[in-house]
């Protein structure tokens, strides 16, 4: 991350459910040099293959429900 003081919304695309916990791991290790603010009510993430939340370090990040038309 380059500059995340005037981060907005954050997307983190993987191929795994590893990767995305590996880039999770460093966006937390970003907030916590910086005065970034990660909502976790506000924060969701799908997945065409798990149903189940996802974990990175203290924070859980729930599985977005179904999109609609």
């Amino acid at each position: 991350m380059n500059n995340p003081r005037f981060a907005d919304d954050i997307a983190l695309m993987g191929k795994c459910r590893e990767e995305i916990q590996k880039m999770g791991v460093e966006l937390v290790s970003a907030r916590d040099e910086t005065s970034l603010h990660l909502n976790s009510d506000k924060t969701k993430y799908t997945s065409n293959r798990s149903k189940e939340n996802l974990k990175i370090q203290e924070w859980e990040i729930g599985l977005m429900g179904e999109l609609k038309d």
